[in-house]
């Protein structure tokens, strides 16, 4: 009997190995939310460049993992059904659990997301409130005053 792609002789090593990568990427992910909204309620941009940075190598081997998997998920039953049942039992749980953490992880993403949006429109409103100020101040500078910074040699 001939088996047609993705169930070619040792699939079942490969779907196992694409879903625990899966699964530990997306729990490195969820163990870096707490260092990343720490970074986004301080506001340090560095580390949140840091953090995203990471993240962001995270998630591209994330979808390595998924593309892996893309291939079984057309015909997901057929595979869990190739599965001995303890398999099947282990493959429903990690998947299970991979769909509840990258729930959470993306849930997490975009609370960051709206407090980072938040801050940007604080920063905007009070970079406005300085070029208004620096716009009053110098409507009311006698014409032919110096605009920048005079420097004064004090000891001649």
């Amino acid at each position: 009997m001939t088996m047609a792609p993705p169930f070619e002789l040792g699939w079942e090593r490969r779907l196992a190995e694409a879903v625990q990568e899966a699964h530990a990427l997306c729990e490195r992910l969820a163990a870096d939310i707490d260092a990343q909204r720490r970074a986004v309620e301080a506001g340090d941009a560095e580390e949140i460049g840091r953090v995203i940075g990471e993240r962001a190598g995270l998630r591209d081997r994330l979808d390595e993992a998924a593309r892996a998997l893309t291939p079984f998920s057309s015909d997901w039953r057929r595979a869990i059904a190739g599965l001995a049942e303890a398999g099947m039992k282990d493959a429903a749980d990690r998947a299970e659990k991979l769909v509840t953490l990258a729930a959470s992880v993306a849930a997490a993403d975009r609370r960051d997301l709206e407090v980072m949006k938040k801050k940007r429109a604080e920063l905007a409103r009070d970079l406005g409130g300085v070029q208004q100020r620096r716009s009053a101040a110098h409507a009311y500078r006698p014409a032919g005053a110096p605009t920048g910074p005079v420097f004064q040699d004090r000891e001649g």
